[in-house]
């Protein structure tokens, strides 16, 4: 059961991403987000001691919509397949259309950051070791059951975090929708060629 302390601080990290979406993170203030949470300013650091501490606290926020968003459902599937067709389908979605992950704006902000800034760095240092060994696991055990051909786990998992992350920047910067649909389409065709033959 969460704290009250863990919930009020999920809390903050909500408002804490409305203000970045609006503001950017170079306009996001501790009065910024107190106001929107219509808390005073002087609590939220009860939470969370100076904006750099909500920054690297504003990472984990995302890493964690996107570690429950890709890999949580894979808990509740049992069979093979359909934890297959779960993936692809996933990692080929287009993520602007997605409520259970972060704006566009917000998530690249953050990734810009991770450049400059080791500990928000460090953080998706270890979120992508996590996702490149969750998927590697799961091209494992698909070869085990039958389900594919790919022989090196560690390269095809590597190749899908490549083409999942060069398919959203993409997609972020095209504005021909129905390429980036095709484009999407023919991605999956890709990766199903690359989990036969690999």
């Amino acid at each position: 059961m969460k704290q009250l302390k863990d919930i009020r601080k999920a809390e903050i990290m909500e408002h804490f991403y409305k203000v970045v979406n609006q503001h950017g993170f170079s306009g996001v203030t501790l009065a910024k987000v107190a106001k929107s949470i219509g808390m005073n300013p002087s609590l939220l650091l009860h939470y969370y001691k100076s904006k750099e501490e909500m920054i690297v606290g504003f990472a984990e926020f995302i890493i964690r919509k996107y570690e429950d968003f890709y890999l949580g459902p894979l808990e509740a599937l049992t069979d093979p397949k359909k934890r297959l067709e779960y993936l692809v389908d996933t990692l080929l979605v287009e993520r602007g259309n997605i409520d259970a992950l972060v704006s566009d704006r917000a998530f690249y902000e953050c990734y810009a950051l991770s450049i400059t800034h080791s500990d928000v760095k460090e953080r998706f240092q270890h979120f992508y070791d996590r996702f490149h060994r969750a998927l590697k696991k799961e091209v494992v055990a698909l070869k085990k059951n039958g389900i594919i051909k790919a022989e090196n786990a560690e390269l095809v998992s590597g190749f899908l975090i490549v083409m999942l992350e060069g398919k959203d920047f993409y997609g972020n910067m095209t504005t021909d929708e129905s390429s980036y649909t095709r484009l999407r389409k023919y991605l999956k065709e890709v990766v199903c060629r690359v989990l036969a033959d690999m």
